[in-house]
């Protein structure tokens, strides 16, 4: 029983850590939609630590059924079963959120695309404005006044 109980206290961390990642996730959706790209880049190194403790817990939950799943009796089963379920939605949840946000990221991306060929364009448009009226200077474009 003492080994059900943390069998049960491992898939309630996971649980716990699945939520945080789904949370994160879940932030950087508002910090696109925000246009605040730092903060959001921020957040990987975050999920990339939690995504590696539920990979640990993972391991450690598998060794755990492996060992001891002919042991389980009724209501530790509905409630580990409960618990698995809770973290796979979590972990689902957070997946479809993410291609989401690569999606809104490679939209952003060839849109920023645009914007950089706008710019370029209107640089040369300037570019060739400016040197025009340094030419125009030299070449008696002005009329002389007479002396």
């Amino acid at each position: 029983m003492e080994k059900l109980n943390e069998w049960i206290q491992y898939l309630k961390e996971h649980r716990k850590q699945t939520k945080k990642f789904l949370n994160l996730t879940e932030r950087q959706e508002k910090l696109v939609a925000k246009d605040k790209v730092d903060e959001f880049m921020s957040l990987f190194e975050k999920k990339q630590e939690i995504m590696k403790e539920v990979d640990r817990l993972k391991e450690i939950i598998i060794g755990y059924k492996e060992e001891y799943q002919d042991y389980v009796e009724e209501p530790y089963l509905k409630e580990i079963r409960t618990l698995q379920k809770e973290s796979q939605e979590n972990i689902e949840t957070a997946i479809e959120k993410n291609k989401a946000l690569e999606s809104k990221l490679n939209n952003k991306k060839s849109n920023i695309g645009e914007e950089l060929k706008k710019t370029k364009m209107d640089k040369q448009t300037v570019d060739a404005y400016l040197s025009g009226k340094n030419r125009s200077k030299g070449e008696g474009f002005f009329f002389d006044k007479k002396n």
